[in-house]
């Protein structure tokens, strides 16, 4: 196999990164990011202050999957440097909700006037912040983040009820620093 189909990925200044196993973890001052990737289609190096992957066969699936592996690398970087954050409104006109943080989930009351309290769970090194009617998700991890806040929204969910009258939940408005339409 040729070379020239290896995909490298410059690390930025004052990241480390280090590969064992399957797993990829990129590490920037006392943070840090963990990454598995399927061994099967693809391999992955570090050579200095670069990360090789390259494709164990000349297809176009598996360059897909380096390229999507790359992307995942790169948010593993940008999260590092900055976190993620999602931000969501809590929004009721029928039942007021209660939203408390507990340890690693986030405990929601009085959801359509359910005496069940609904638990959402908190991913990762994910953090949560109850401001009045605005939940702010924040964390280094896209993927956890995006998760933490979408598994928020889908507990809140109410079936049964005509949505266009009962619009009670708590909706991202916004991902990752871009508004929600």
């Amino acid at each position: 196999m040729d070379e020239d189909i290896s995909t490298k990925y410059p690390l930025p200044e004052g990241f480390e990164a280090l590969v064992e196993g399957n797993l990829l973890r990129v590490k920037s001052g006392g943070s840090e990011n963990a990454k598995k990737f399927n061994s099967r289609e693809m391999t992955v190096t570090v050579e200095g202050k670069e990360i090789i992957v390259k494709p164990k066969e000349d297809r176009k699936k598996s360059h897909s999957m380096v390229n999507a592996f790359i992307a995942h690398v790169r948010n593993m970087c940008n999260g590092l440097k900055n976190d993620f954050e999602y931000r969501l409104e809590i929004v009721y006109s029928h039942f007021p909700m209660t939203v408390a943080i507990k340890g690693k989930s986030v405990e929601i009351t009085n959801v359509a006037g359910s005496k069940k309290t609904r638990i959402a769970r908190i991913l990762g090194g994910t953090s949560v912040q109850v401001k009045g009617k605005e939940v702010i998700v924040k964390g280094p991890s896209k993927e956890d983040t995006g998760q933490t806040a979408a598994n928020i929204e889908q507990v809140t969910r109410v079936k049964g009820k005509d949505t266009r009258v009962f619009q009670d939940g708590i909706y991202i408005v916004e991902k990752a620093g871009r508004k929600v339409e």
